[in-house]
């Protein structure tokens, strides 16, 4: 769901929840994944917040969008951001769910081509790059 339960840790949700489903890949190395608001004027709900991880000993940092208390759908890319050019096969792909959420898998690429065969619903693998 997109709009927001707390958004000062639902981007920290989101990412967590987007790491279990890939539990056993070289993502369970993500470590202290945080938030920074300073960037957000709550009044207005516009500005940045800033979404930040370690992953393989270098930090990594990206800017989601402010709109009141919906969550920046960009959040579903960073980890495709951070494996590329890695050798895993796997990625994240979502749909949306004709509302205001989405469905996340963590698949391959040829699994995600047999789900859309199957349920006539597009995945798409979105990536973002960090800072």
């Amino acid at each position: 769901d997109f709009e927001g339960w707390d958004i000062c840790t639902d981007y920290i949700t989101v990412l967590e929840g987007m790491r279990e489903l890939a539990a056993g890949s070289i993502l369970d190395d993500v470590k202290d994944i945080r938030e920074d608001t300073e960037d957000m004027d709550w009044e207005n709900g516009t500005g940045t917040i800033t979404v930040s991880l370690e992953w393989s000993g270098q930090e990594y940092s990206w800017k989601m969008d402010v709109e009141h208390d919906w969550i920046d759908g960009k959040v579903l890319g960073i980890y495709n951001g951070l494996l590329e050019g890695e050798r895993d096969s796997e990625r994240f792909y979502a749909t949306g769910d004709g509302g205001q959420g989405a469905l996340v898998f963590y698949c391959t690429g040829e699994w995600a081509s047999a789900f859309e065969d199957a349920t006539g619903l597009e995945l798409e693998a979105y990536t973002v790059k960090g800072e």
